[in-house]
């Protein structure tokens, strides 16, 4: 099973769908400290096992410096993490232009 980090996107869209599930698949699932305390977010069904992270002060201005014009705390702190997780996944439903900016 491969570690998945995730922002609120995937979460709220899946939950919708009633597709929360799908997420058991990733292991450890990661879901920052930040994307659970935003207003209106993902509501954990307790069925789904996973890890709440905060990153580094470090880890988040080193991705704040490469991402504050495009991004949200959500997936700020998500990059955050993936970028001291070698071979994480980011589960994002921002769009793919955004994304590159990461690399």
């Amino acid at each position: 099973m491969a570690k998945a980090v995730c922002d609120a996107g995937p979460l709220i869209h899946l939950a919708e769908i009633h597709q929360e599930s799908l997420l058991s698949q990733f292991s450890p699932l990661v879901i920052p400290f930040v994307v659970l305390s935003e207003p209106n977010s993902f509501k954990a069904p307790s069925t789904l096992r996973f890890e709440v992270q905060t990153p580094s002060s470090d880890e988040r201005l080193r991705a704040i410096e490469t991402l504050r014009s495009t991004l949200e705390a959500g997936e700020i702190d998500a990059i955050s993490i993936c970028l001291t997780s070698p071979g994480a996944i980011f589960l994002s439903d921002d769009p793919a232009k955004t994304m590159t900016k990461v690399k």
